[in-house]
């Protein structure tokens, strides 16, 4: 498999959050996802929200930023005091982290960073706070100025790039596509399978096409989508078609 490093996709990150430009964070999208193998595409899309898988069978990070602060402080020989000092000033962890880690990084790839935050997800067991934040201080040691401030605010729930998941799913339209039709066939595969992930990863190994005849999975909820205020009841039969309004009127 394609081994990109993180400092790539933290360096896209950096730039969508400086981006206000809804076309401007597609087109950064597109270039970026196009660059990866679908693996890859597939581990971005659920990077970008946060977690490391869809969310209704990932688990979240149990990772409050008490905690967070504290394997900050471990991985770069600080006292506990000193971030709770720098966090009151700056407000934001990840950027506290940046401010401390000077290393450069080279070492970590996307795959390697998702695997061990996948694991930090998942521990279980009578130690596993302790254990999360020892995993969570061995990657930071590894990582890069701008690779310990994405990583700390993905374990702390924090994202301020303004990326939602449309805006993702255009992206991956335009670099796997081209073309502004087939973001409604994405949208429609992510309403049936709820996965972002798995949605992008289709997408970037087989093309649109592979998602136009998406069916619900036994155990996969669909998202809900909220219904459309209509004038009067006159437009109902417009929306509700055939025999289903017959029985609702009887």
């Amino acid at each position: 498999m394609k081994s990109t490093p993180f400092k790539e996709l933290a360096a896209v990150l950096e730039k969508l959050e400086r981006t206000h430009s809804s076309t401007a964070m597609i087109d950064i999208l597109a270039r970026f996802l196009t660059a990866l193998s679908a693996q890859e595409v597939k581990m971005t899309a659920y990077l970008l929200t946060g977690r490391v898988g869809p969310s209704f069978s990932a688990p979240e990070f149990g990772i409050a930023q008490v905690l967070a602060a504290r394997a900050v402080a471990d991985a770069c020989g600080v006292s506990a005091a000193k971030i709770r000092k720098m966090l009151i000033k700056l407000g934001d962890l990840g950027a506290v982290a940046a401010l401390l880690v000077s290393r450069r990084g080279a070492r970590l790839s996307i795959a390697r960073v998702f695997e061990n935050l996948q694991r930090i997800a998942y521990v279980k067991g009578p130690c596993a706070q302790k254990d999360k934040i020892d995993a969570l201080v061995g990657l930071l040691r590894q990582a890069s100025s701008v690779e310990a401030k994405y990583i700390i605010r993905t374990v702390v729930g924090l994202h301020r790039i303004g990326v939602a998941e449309m805006t993702f799913l255009q992206g991956v339209a335009k670099g796997f596509a081209g073309r502004k039709e087939d973001k409604i066939v994405l949208e429609h595969a992510y309403n049936v399978l709820s996965d972002l992930g798995e949605v992008a990863y289709r997408v970037a190994r087989k093309g649109v096409a592979s998602l136009k005849r998406v069916k619900p999975l036994p155990g996969v909820p669909v998202r809900m989508m909220l219904s459309a205020r209509v004038a009067d009841l006159d437009e109902v039969p417009f929306h509700l078609k055939g025999d289903f309004f017959r029985r609702v009127q009887i």
